[in-house]
């Protein structure tokens, strides 16, 4: 439940969520200072995904140095993300909604008719269809790299 209300305020301070009872998150100059700069907003997102992070542990020990390492490699593929063209953004956001709903047929077994192909091949079909996300995203970079002129240039999309 903390985890919940850390992520609120990250998004609260961060600038992604409008205040419940005015038009900005914080008053002034401060607002200014944190939704223009690249390097507070991106430490606002780790904030954000190492607080969501609590129920991809949940079956493990609870070990802080997994979660900031799945903590890291979500963020740099979230900057690998933002820098691929619309067409590889919309291929790779569909793909790990199968990946996502992968997921939440083998945690829950919703009430559909059971594949036992999936739920034989679950670990494999999940590894593959990693492999294939990734792919995707490199085989964007590739065909289409950005342009990086500065260091701010990897924390903003295209």
């Amino acid at each position: 439940m903390i985890e919940s209300l850390f992520i609120v305020c990250v998004l609260q301070f961060s600038n992604y969520m409008p205040n419940l009872i005015g038009d900005k998150p914080i008053p002034g100059k401060i607002n200014k200072y944190i939704t223009k700069n690249t390097y507070v907003l991106n430490i606002a997102l780790l904030f954000v995904i190492y607080f969501s992070i609590k129920d991809l542990s949940k079956h493990v020990n609870h070990n802080i140095y997994t979660k900031f390492k799945k903590t890291f490699m979500i963020w740099i593929l979230y900057l690998i993300y933002i820098k691929l063209p619309l067409n590889y953004i919309i291929i790779v956001f569909i793909q790990a909604l199968v990946l996502y709903f992968l997921d939440e047929y083998h945690e829950h077994h919703l009430n559909i008719e059971h594949s036992d192909f999936v739920d034989d091949n679950y670990e494999t079909i999940k590894y593959y269809t990693e492999i294939i996300i990734i792919l995707t995203m490199i085989i964007g970079l590739i065909s289409n790299p950005p342009k990086i002129r500065t260091i701010n240039d990897l924390f903003i999309s295209r």
